[in-house]
């Protein structure tokens, strides 16, 4: 019998979708058990001789910090830690690409029309930074800028705007906003904050998407949801990162070597919603023409197929997208396919020649090499993070 617990405590605890998933993974292996039993620093000399007299093998939770580390790893049993902070020596960690998070926003993020982007996250926090460097990286290679806001340099429109008084920073919030050109596009490190930048631009008069887009990751409903327009997120791999995780730490507990690097799974997709509905085209023909393929979602169209349906001739048309989409009508086709190509591989048990003939590329090989360019990984070794251990 395999005994594994999970941290429930402030600090430590796992996400819902985040146990759910390492619930499941215990469930298929015969002869594992998982208990709950909470930890709270203070009281760690309690809660330690508490967990020993358990009998536990092993323990999962978040041990970013280094007093949670360090009381972890006093227990003397296996240890996985899920989803962002520190690594620390001796704990392996599984959590989602932060980096790659940013790459996603800033490319669905980066339409015509916007003039400035920003991100909004956590000064402190690890993850946020490597959040914001993905972001920002993305959209320099792109020959765009992003603002980062600081609190430790902003100031505040003195009783311009209604304060809430509900979050942190709220004036330096309004005089960010205020300096960001409009349209501005802005990334935040995740839902809760979304909702935040959300609520500054009603109290502002600001409208969303119109002069604000705003994007959140997590894809919380209890934030995405609660506010109108409602906001678009990015999907997280949770429930995977938790399956991964306890399958870790089962093969540690039979004595299997843990991994030297932490395992970062890839975020899953955009969940668009109206706060990000930023299609501003000047011209009604590349208008039509972009709508076309979003609804198509780049499957069984062509670039004349395109351009006869938009009303002008192809030459045109293409002159058109370099002009007011700063790319082709091909490769704004073949975005649409991989992302539908993405769904496919998390969704289905369709092999991956199936997918590549129902999102109309020509042969595997050519999917394989439009995936790993655009993706930087692999469909296989995208499909295997999300299938079950």
């Amino acid at each position: 019998m395999s005994r594994i617990n999970l941290i429930l405590q402030k600090g430590a605890a796992l996400t819902r979708a985040q146990w759910h998933g390492a619930a499941e993974a215990v469930a298929l292996r015969r002869g594992a058990e998982l208990s709950f039993v909470g930890f709270y620093p203070p009281l760690v000399k309690n809660d330690l001789s508490r967990i020993r007299r358990f009998g536990i093998d092993g323990m999962l939770g978040m041990f970013g910090r280094r007093d949670s580390a360090d009381y972890m790893r006093r227990l003397g049993v296996p240890l996985v830690s899920v989803s962002g902070g520190r690594p620390f020596p001796g704990i392996p960690q599984v959590g989602t690409d932060d980096r790659a998070i940013g790459a996603m926003a800033a490319e669905h993020l980066d339409r015509p029309g916007i003039l400035s982007f920003g991100f909004f996250g956590l000064p402190q926090n690890l993850a946020s930074r490597a959040r914001w460097a993905g972001f920002a990286g993305s959209l320099r290679r792109r020959g765009r800028k992003a603002s980062r806001f600081r609190p430790e340099r902003a100031g505040g429109p003195a009783g311009r705007y209604p304060l809430s008084r509900l979050i942190p920073w709220e004036r330096g919030i309004y005089a960010w906003l205020e300096e960001l050109p409009k349209p501005a596009a802005i990334f935040c490190f995740d839902d809760l904050r979304a909702y935040w930048i959300a609520g500054a631009c009603a109290r502002m008069g600001l409208r969303v998407p119109d002069e604000v887009a705003i994007l959140g990751a997590g894809d919380d409903a209890g934030y995405v949801l609660a506010v109108t327009p409602h906001l678009s997120s990015i999907k997280l791999p949770s429930a995977q990162e938790g399956f991964q995780a306890a399958g870790l730490l089962l093969d540690q507990i039979s004595g299997k070597r843990a991994p030297d690097r932490p395992v970062f799974l890839q975020p899953e997709a955009v969940a668009a919603r109206p706060s990000t509905d930023i299609l501003r085209v000047g011209n009604a023909h590349a208008a039509k023409a972009i709508r076309m393929i979003r609804e198509a979602r780049g499957i069984g169209i062509s670039v004349d197929d395109v351009a006869a349906r938009s009303g002008c001739c192809r030459k045109v048309l293409e002159r058109l997208f370099r002009q007011h989409l700063g790319s082709t009508i091909l490769a704004e086709i073949r975005k649409e396919q991989i992302e539908q190509v993405r769904a496919s591989l998390r969704a289905g048990s369709a092999s991956i020649e199936q997918i590549a003939e129902d999102c109309g590329y020509t042969s595997l090989n050519h999917l394989a090499r439009d995936f790993k360019k655009r993706t930087g990984t692999a469909p296989g070794a995208y499909r295997r993070q999300f299938q079950r251990l």
